[in-house]
């Protein structure tokens, strides 16, 4: 009698170490890379767009990481991104760093007013948040006009549900006018290449 309780027990262990690690693998963040192609901004000052491999992504609010691409910064400002971090619904989430290189030393109290500060390496840095929506991507090719110089990974963590809704990602809203022009909610796209380099 005893031994058959420990076999009894010894299956249900066994069941509830399975289910476990099945649960664990279902809740574990999956990990995606997509070639990032190019990046633009709308000429309203509005949106940053991500323009990947395999998605497009739309980043509403990006008016002050425009305004610093925009300001006499420009040519100091490498940025790169960050994981993109991708919810059930599209919903993404991101973070761009900027980092200003072979920036003038009497020029340090105009960087720290837009908000950079010295990181760990010591070099002025600002990271700013954005936040906005995954879609399709677009089959309208890009053309040189809007491609990067070189094209670099970013890794983008998805929720594990996500991967199941894949197939209702929602159309991109990039639109290309009759003469190539891309276009998001009726503003022009223009090519922001400079800043961005390549992740190593």
């Amino acid at each position: 009698m005893k031994g058959h309780n420990f076999w009894k027990l010894l299956v249900l262990f066994s069941t509830l170490n399975l289910v476990g690690c099945i649960t664990t693998q279902m809740y574990r963040p999956h990990y995606a890379y997509e070639q990032l192609s190019s990046v633009l901004i709308s000429v309203d000052g509005e949106h940053l767009v991500a323009i990947t491999d395999k998605h497009d992504y739309v980043f509403d609010h990006a008016s002050r990481l425009i305004a610093i691409i925009k300001s006499d910064l420009r040519s100091y400002v490498s940025a790169s991104f960050d994981d993109f971090e991708v919810a059930t619904d599209g919903a993404t989430s991101g973070t761009v760093v900027l980092t200003l290189r072979g920036f003038p030393p009497e020029r340090v109290q105009e960087a720290a007013s837009n908000g950079f500060a010295p990181d760990r390496w010591n070099r002025l840095s600002l990271r700013i948040p954005l936040r906005g929506t995954m879609y399709k991507g677009s089959k309208t090719p890009l053309g040189a006009r809007y491609a990067l110089n070189q094209a670099y990974t970013v890794r983008i963590k998805q929720d594990p549900s996500a991967i199941a809704t894949t197939g209702k990602i929602l159309a991109t809203p990039v639109t290309a006018a009759a003469d190539g022009v891309l276009v998001l909610s009726g503003a022009a796209l223009i090519l922001v290449a400079s800043p961005f380099v390549k992740q190593m």
